[in-house]
């Protein structure tokens, strides 16, 4: 048994306890939510079959994803 207890919140407040906890998140913490929400991996969420490396801005020499690719 941990040390931790069980209580329970509305679906309002836990997602806006994790909408919070994705704006202070770095771009680092946001690639691993990505991963861990199976984004790249899960063929019906966009970019399947990709990794992630968030950044603040693309310049327009780098390549933007297209959802439109197969």
């Amino acid at each position: 048994m941990g040390w931790k207890s069980t209580i329970e919140i509305t679906r309002s407040k836990a997602i806006s306890s994790i909408i919070e906890k994705i704006i202070n998140a770095s771009n680092y913490e946001l690639a691993d939510i990505l991963c861990n929400l199976d984004f790249g991996d899960d063929v019906n969420l966009p970019y399947h079959g990709h990794n992630f490396n968030v950044v603040d801005e693309l310049t327009d020499n780098e390549e933007k994803y297209d959802e439109t690719r197969t």
